[in-house]
């Protein structure tokens, strides 16, 4: 039972969900609204899980071959443990959960509505498309940090259809940044691995300090749009554009100055600990503003 328990862990990589949970949470708790049905809660939270489960079964079925040079630095476990890589699981039962956690995630989000099932539908599609080949935008230099990028921007956009309420465009193209910054990390800590599996991501062509460079053009654009929701939008808004702006600053700054010969290690607790604490914090939030107890 506790083999199970930890090859299936070690399968769908639960701690790793913290970094998509964060836009999702934060956008349900700005576009919450008094009187939410805490049913369509549920499911739209447990829609959010089936396609985490999908999404990292997809993306260790996509590295196999990557996965056993990990070193076990600056991610949430050392991937060479991954069950597919050890053999504990084949590639063939991978596929039957990959579909079960496909088929989960649709019938629950089908039942919160219309809009929720086909942002879930988006991110399953961009899931597969950035692991799978033969597109696997993974190993296309550029792509795969576009296609996270909007794979934040639409976990945001999922979280403010489940709470029913769209909010300013602009924010969406913030977070769509945001989250590019955000990858580029990942992206770096990986390359010295990705390079040895023949694995042509962003750093390993591009070289991790031109694209750790890019992290201040895209933190420039943050800092731009972030400015302006301080001065335009509800206060609730300015709070997500001062955490945006700050962190933001500080995790670019940081960067910068823990590149040293193509080689960086930055702690995994630098974006799991911050993302993990203000995900739930927003989660509190959304629930007390259903109740009509609390709204800034």
């Amino acid at each position: 039972m506790i083999h199970t328990l930890s090859l299936f862990t070690r399968l769908i990589r639960p701690i790793a969900w913290i970094v998509f949970l964060f836009p999702f949470a934060i956008g349900f708790s700005l576009s919450v609204t008094p009187g939410l049905s805490l049913n369509s809660i549920l499911l739209g939270f447990l829609s959010f899980v089936g396609v985490m489960c999908f999404g990292f079964t997809v993306n260790a079925l996509g590295d196999i071959h990557i996965d056993q040079f990990h070193d076990g630095h600056s991610k949430d476990m050392n991937l060479s443990k991954q069950p597919l890589v050890t053999g504990e699981l084949t590639p063939k039962k991978a596929w039957y959960l990959t579909f079960g956690f496909l088929v989960f995630s649709l019938i629950t989000s089908y039942y919160v509505n219309f809009l929720f099932c086909s942002s879930i539908i988006i991110l399953i599609i961009l899931g597969f498309i950035y692991s799978i080949p033969p597109i696997r935008l993974k190993v296309r230099p550029g792509m795969d940090i576009l296609c996270n990028a909007s794979l934040g921007m639409m976990f945001f956009t999922a979280g403010t259809i489940l709470g029913d309420t769209l909010l300013p465009f602009l924010i969406y193209i913030g977070v769509f940044f945001m989250a590019a910054t955000f990858y580029i990390p990942t992206v770096v800590t990986d390359f010295e691995f990705d390079q040895r599996a023949g694995a042509h991501t962003s750093a390993v062509t591009f070289g991790p300090g031109r694209i750790v460079t890019t992290m201040l053009i895209l933190t420039t654009i943050i800092v731009i749009i972030s400015s302006y929701m301080l001065l335009t939008e509800s206060l609730e808004i300015q709070i997500l554009a001062s955490i945006m702006l700050i962190y933001s600053l500080v995790f670019t700054s940081a960067s910068q100055l823990k590149l040293r010969n193509n080689h960086w290690v930055i702690h995994e607790n630098w974006i799991l600990v911050p993302f993990g604490l203000i995900s739930v914090l927003s989660i509190l939030y959304g629930i007390l503003k259903v109740y009509g107890i609390l709204q800034l």
